[in-house]
């Protein structure tokens, strides 16, 4: 599983959808401030917050190596 932080992005936003592309859906975890984007079939979103210390990762993070 590949977790992409910053997906709601541009970059994240490319970089997850190019996975999807290249055949890695269903292993995607995109970590986002917000859930109101439409996302790829597969892409399992996870809000997250900010990429602070105290952001709790583990809702993102099962099955990521």
């Amino acid at each position: 599983m590949i977790l992409v932080t910053g997906a709601t992005g541009f970059v994240g936003n490319a970089v997850v959808r190019r996975l999807v592309e290249d055949g890695t859906s269903g292993a995607v975890v995109a970590a986002v401030r917000r859930l109101d984007m439409s996302w790829p079939t597969g892409v399992r979103p996870i809000q997250v917050g900010d990429l602070l210390a105290a952001t709790g990762w583990s809702a993102a993070s099962p099955g990521v190596d």
